[in-house]
């Protein structure tokens, strides 16, 4: 088993330049941070909403490539493409037949008032 002096470790220095490489890798990783947190794209079919602080703005992202301010604001994805709801349903008739359905409803937000109706359900 190898003992290592006091002395061995007092030399021991980081290599010249190496902090400042350091220092400068830390600095782009931040700035990818901060560059990819403020831009995100709203799909095909969508809406985004954005929040400020987690409250609604009321401004409506469109379709594309959208900027933000990073940790503060937050773009909540909506769909504005025609949903389906299909409910099963079963009643009875009078001479005590039964009789089963299937009820669907087709519904769309619209793309101008996403903000307000994610205001209102959530």
């Amino acid at each position: 088993m190898t003992q290592f002096s006091t002395e061995e470790f007092r030399d021991f220095r980081i290599p010249h330049g190496l902090g400042k490489k350091i220092v400068v890798i830390v600095a782009v990783i931040a700035v990818l941070v901060v560059v990819a947190g403020s831009t995100g794209i709203v799909g095909a079919g969508q809406r985004g909403v954005l929040l400020r602080f987690g409250a609604v703005t009321g401004e409506v992202k469109e379709e594309g490539l959208y900027f933000k301010v990073p940790f503060a604001e937050e773009v909540v994805l909506m769909s504005t493409q025609i949903q389906k709801y299909s409910a099963p349903g079963s009643a009875s008739s009078k001479d005590l037949q039964v009789v089963t359905t299937e009820v669907s409803l087709n519904y769309q937000l619209e793309g101008s008032k996403v903000g307000e109706t994610y205001r209102k359900m959530r």
